[in-house]
């Protein structure tokens, strides 16, 4: 006769899931900032991403990438269809961070999220396995590597890392003598 997943072993899993959709998500918001400040084309728009909430991100790659002169139009296809994908991983992701969550007396793992949406007095409920959630994980490193790409085949690797250069060369100043 099988034995059924213990609780502990389908909690250990869902966490782990849930923490792979974190770890993702950060990796994603980094390169969020990045592209922001490649689009801008600015080692300075470092200090106006820092702190900025994804969805600000999101809007101002989106913007910057539709009025940005030295893209070519392939490029901007590119990003904005990665720009797309990042949105909608990220929605995901909020949905499993901040929705209320109920877990299931099953042994299977299952768990509902919960979500109240503005105007409606109707809650969104959700089931997710750690499978499930894992797929978002996935999604979002997918997504990750998709904007990441994009804007580097675009601006080039070199302004890619535009955002780290300000830090670079505070850092290298501090390290001279004046």
């Amino acid at each position: 006769m099988a034995m059924a997943t213990e609780p502990a072993d389908v909690m250990t899993e869902r966490l782990v899931a849930l923490g792979l959709v974190s770890e993702a998500s950060a990796t994603l918001e980094s390169t969020l900032r990045s592209a922001f400040c490649s689009l801008v084309g600015s080692k300075y728009a470092a200090i106006v991403a820092g702190g900025q909430p994804v969805s600000f991100l999101l809007d101002q790659c989106g913007a910057l990438t539709k009025a940005h002169l030295e893209i070519l139009p392939e490029h901007k296809d590119a990003i904005q269809a990665a720009l797309s994908r990042c949105r909608a991983a990220m929605d995901q992701r909020n949905t499993l961070i901040h929705a209320v969550k109920s877990s299931s007396r099953a042994t299977d793992g299952v768990f509902r999220t919960m979500r109240s949406r503005k105007g409606t007095n109707m809650v969104a409920t959700q089931q997710w396995t750690p499978a499930e959630i894992g797929e978002v994980a996935a999604e979002l490193v997918h997504a990750d590597l998709a904007l990441f790409g994009a804007i580097q085949a675009a601006v080039s690797p070199e302004v890619m890392v535009i955002d780290h250069a300000l830090a670079w060369e505070k850092a290298r100043g501090q390290a001279e003598p004046s």
